[in-house]
């Protein structure tokens, strides 16, 4: 989510949708999401990953997001 260069994960994640719709994207964050979100959830169709993940978590993840 917080990237080096002035530039956010969400706002990255804009430009390339912008470019291909229809991109599928992961976010991912060591912050919590309550610190990410005004309510503490992302609206639908939005994948997020906290870290530190798992291996088998990271798979199911994108998983969901290819066939979401």
């Amino acid at each position: 989510m917080m990237m080096p260069e002035g530039i956010s994960g969400w706002e990255l994640a804009g430009k390339l949708q912008a470019e291909r719709p229809g991109l599928k994207v992961i976010y991912t964050s060591g912050y919590s999401v309550d610190l990410l979100t005004r309510d503490g959830e992302f609206g639908k169709g939005i994948h997020f990953l906290p870290k530190p993940y798992q291996p088998h978590v990271l798979a199911k993840t994108v998983r969901d997001c290819l066939d979401g």
